[in-house]
């Protein structure tokens, strides 16, 4: 699956386009419009990014889970090493593990419930300014398709797929990172 992310000012233009795109084969599920309007997106029939999606609890639940992993190890190899494991079992110590890995996961996602996406940071300058963004996940076969609807809509305009937008980061981690 490719990501393909386009900024526009015109709702009108995006049902269109939206509609032509599942007419060539892409089904609905896989665009969605990341808008501040989301009741205009709703009217013209467009589907808006989830709020699970809009949030970073995923991307940083799996960082907290490596994490947590990290420690399991560190907590089962000290107890080898030091001979614990051998006097007390090993139930302590896995129990002790697996409550680590809970948590740390656990914790990851609750700090990410409370920041933006992480992967769509990048737009947060744009939707601010009123413009919506279409993100639309296609297969290596449906590029084309996705081209020459895209083509038809000069309004759609490729998002940049680079770096993140300075603003926007610095904006976030003034905002974020303060918690």
């Amino acid at each position: 699956m490719k990501h393909h992310y386009y900024v526009t000012t015109d709702l009108d233009d995006l049902e269109v386009a939206e509609t032509e795109l599942e007419r060539a084969g892409i089904s609905a599920s896989r665009m969605h419009v990341l808008t501040e309007d989301t009741a205009g997106a709703m009217t013209h029939h467009l589907h808006p990014v989830n709020d699970l999606m809009k949030r970073d609890a995923i991307h940083t639940a799996m960082v907290g889970s490596t994490l947590g992993l990290s420690l399991a190890a560190i907590i089962l190899i000290l107890a080898s090493t030091s001979g614990l494991a051998a006097q007390m079992g090993w139930a302590p110590f896995i129990l002790i593990s697996i409550a680590v890995i809970g948590f740390s996961t656990w914790e990851g996602g609750l700090l990410g419930i409370q920041r933006p996406n992480h992967s769509l940071l990048r737009f947060m300058g744009s939707i601010k300014k009123g413009r919506h963004v279409l993100l639309v996940d296609v297969n290596t076969q449906q590029e084309q398709a996705l081209a020459r609807v895209v083509a038809n809509h000069p309004a759609l305009r490729v998002a940049r797929d680079g770096t993140p937008d300075a603003h926007s980061v610095a904006q976030w981690k003034k905002k974020w990172h303060t918690i």
